[in-house]
């Protein structure tokens, strides 16, 4: 299995969390032995995880990518941690209903921030693509959960 293959592998499968974890917490479905509450808890906390892993692609786009500058990669590096605080805040301090809807707006606004750079991009061309769809469902798994 190639690169592509791999992180299509991975990246589709990291949505069953976000889609089946929005689903049991809705009572949409059940999972013996899961909670509606847990669920949502689980949701938030791995909603967390992957907006925290997002930010960090941004890090090592500053680091590593060949454009870096000395004026660019401060920002870039700047904007990096401002989602993984995001995320800290809404685990530790909001409400499940904005939990979600700040997790679900990160993603989006990481998605933003990519397209915004996508032409300084150094990631392969069919990552964007890959992006794009994860980002979608699993900032809608969140705002589904937020609002069911």
């Amino acid at each position: 299995m190639n690169i592509e293959d791999t992180a299509h592998a991975l990246g589709y499968g990291g949505l069953i969390p976000f889609v089946g974890l929005a689903l049991v917490s809705t009572e949409t479905i059940a999972f013996p032995g899961l909670t509606a509450v847990d669920a949502l808890a689980g949701l938030i906390s791995y909603g967390a995880i992957i907006v925290s892993f997002m930010a960090a692609l941004h890090w090592a786009h500053a680091l590593f990518a060949p454009w870096s500058s000395p004026t660019v990669a401060p920002k870039v590096l700047l904007w990096s941690v401002i989602p993984a605080l995001a995320a800290w805040v809404a685990i530790w301090q909001l409400p499940a209903r904005s939990a979600l809807l700040v997790l679900a707006t990160t993603l989006a606004a990481i998605l933003y921030v990519d397209h915004c750079m996508r032409s300084e991009q150094w990631y392969p061309r069919w990552f964007w693509t890959l992006r794009k769809h994860l980002t979608c469902v699993a900032a809608l798994s969140l705002v589904f959960a937020a609002f069911a």
